[in-house]
């Protein structure tokens, strides 16, 4: 891929391997965690870069909380 590659809908959800309906869902005006994107005219599009900085951003977000529920799932384990 290029670096300054634009990506539609259905390029970013075989990316992510997800359904189309899921990357819509991200790119509402309320979305809770919406990907980065940009609208030409009716289209939407998706630089690579930008949405592979959000990647390792929740990428960084989950191993933080995994360590949390690794330790809670292993106290509980122990305490059985």
């Amino acid at each position: 891929m290029l670096p300054n590659h634009l990506m539609c809908v259905e390029e970013l959800s075989k990316f992510l391997g997800v359904a189309n309906s899921w990357i819509y869902d991200r790119t509402r005006v309320n979305s809770p965690d919406p990907i980065p994107h940009m609208k030409l005219g009716k289209y939407i599009r998706f630089d690579v870069g930008e949405v592979q900085a959000w990647l390792n951003d929740r990428r960084s977000e989950s191993a933080s909380q995994s360590v949390i529920v690794g330790y809670t799932t292993q106290r509980s384990a122990l305490t059985v």
